[in-house]
């Protein structure tokens, strides 16, 4: 019998953590249903163990090394962060949302914070409970989705800053949000075990699977327009990762992992049809090839470490070291460090590859928002990775930065009061608690000198 090797340029990718790494860390312990930590390959960002309100630590990539305690934060919410992203078209703003109901947009200086950020540039409020997750829209710019405790997701023209658009009909609680890659639909998980695709345009479910069976939280990706991935549990606990056709609603794949109790997260890289899975807990991302044939996929390899991470992401394809042969890299959160893990496919010349890097993504919008509010549909603009400018992305919000509004007596109800006077002692307390902290670090200086 003659053995058939699979012919593929990703038969053999292999990943690596780097030696350089973010140490002295105090991730919060706060548990969220988004992956923890997010980076763009200019700034990275997680949640900061405080003690009280929310605090968001942002570090440029260039700081990469030890974290003086000193180092200053974002402080602007009232209560906990829960989900942030970064905005694809502009590599120094960041979105977050959290336990009060906002979501808040911030400027962050090139080269990382120098002082302490309290006032965001944009402010938006329209949900009535907690905001959980949020994700950027792929191609129009400023358009935003976020997924609140009020079982509603909205889609947010930001330069406006109003909700555009609801969804309103969600019995459940939502796990897990994310556009589809061109950014027709919104795919969604909830705690009744589903994974739904809703048309945000016209405000209602078109899809819904029953994802996986297990009481654990699942969550989804996309392959493709027509293809989600869910990773979750099965009645018997075991990790699963399911590919799903959604012309049919039919199931294309299931695999059992293992019987693992960290919640996997799914990461597809379309540039090469690679499937990366990872979860809280773990120390090892495993990693599929998307084929599309008989089997649909095909395990490749799993980088492993003996080092659980508390949460993963990575990084837009626009920013790994293509001279390296590096085709993706992780950014990955631990107990007290940031570590990177490059996946790189080996090759014994040292010139481009360019047969392993297709156009990739390029960080220009393809559209405004008020296009795709209005039908258009447009693909995510791509470019050869090595014609992509170096700069980050920056494109620009066309709105004022935030500015409390004027008082206009009588035209205000108890409620809008109610509400001033709660963000304004949740600013103050954010403040005392800000002095303790420096307080305690300049008597721990004065003594060491």
């Amino acid at each position: 019998m003659v053995s058939v090797v699979r012919v593929s340029k990703f038969r053999h990718v292999f990943g690596e953590e780097l030696q350089e790494k973010f140490e002295d860390l105090r991730p919060s312990t706060l548990s969220s249903e988004s992956t923890l930590i997010k980076s763009n390959g200019t700034n990275i960002v997680f949640p900061w163990e405080s003690g009280g309100a929310g605090v968001l630590a942002v570090f440029a990539m260039s700081e990469i090394g030890r974290i003086a305690p000193s180092h200053p934060f974002i402080r602007g919410h009232a209560g906990n962060i829960l989900d942030y992203e970064f905005n694809p078209f502009n590599d120094f703003q960041l979105l977050s949302c959290g336990d009060d109901a906002t979501l808040k947009l911030w400027d962050i200086p090139e080269g990382g914070l120098t002082a302490d950020i309290t006032v965001p540039r944009v402010s938006l409020s329209g949900h009535g409970k907690k905001v959980s997750l949020l994700n950027f829209h792929p191609s129009a710019a400023f358009l935003c989705a976020s997924a609140s405790f009020d079982k509603t997701i909205k889609v947010w023209n930001i330069e406006n800053g109003s909700p555009a658009l609801e969804i309103s009909n969600i019995n459940e609680i939502i796990l897990s949000l994310q556009w589809s890659p061109i950014g027709r639909s919104i795919g969604y998980t909830t705690r009744d075990k589903y994974a739904k695709v809703s048309d945000p345009r016209i405000g209602r479910n078109v899809i819904e699977v029953l994802a996986h069976e297990g009481s654990k939280p699942s969550k989804m990706g996309w392959i493709d327009e027509d293809t989600i991935v869910t990773c979750g549990f099965s009645k018997m606990n075991d990790r699963q990762l399911s590919v799903w056709d959604l012309r049919n609603s039919q199931k294309i794949k299931t695999i059992n992992i293992d019987q693992g109790s960290g919640v996997l997260y799914p990461f597809y890289d379309s540039d090469t049809k690679i499937l990366f899975v990872a979860g809280k807990g773990d120390g090892n991302i495993r990693y599929y090839e998307i084929v599309g044939d008989d089997q649909y996929m095909y395990y490749v390899e799993a980088f492993r470490s003996n080092i659980p991470c508390r949460g993963i992401s990575f990084i837009p394809k626009r920013k790994v070291d293509a001279d390296s042969c590096e085709i993706m890299k992780a950014v990955k959160l631990t107990n007290n460090t940031v570590d990177l893990v490059s996946f790189k496919v080996p090759r014994r010349v040292e010139s481009f590859q360019d047969d392993i890097y297709p156009d990739c993504i390029s960080g220009e919008p393809a559209m405004s928002s008020s296009e795709w509010l209005s039908g258009t549909d447009r693909e995510p603009r791509r470019a050869p990775i090595k014609q992509i400018d170096s700069s980050p992305a920056r494109v620009e919000l066309h709105v004022q930065p935030h500015s409390p509004a004027p008082v206009q007596h009588g035209q205000k109800s108890v409620k809008d009061y109610e509400k001033e006077l709660n963000e304004a002692k949740a600013t103050i307390k954010m403040q005392q608690q800000r002095i303790a902290e420096l307080e305690a670090q300049l008597e721990s200086k004065t003594k060491l000198e």
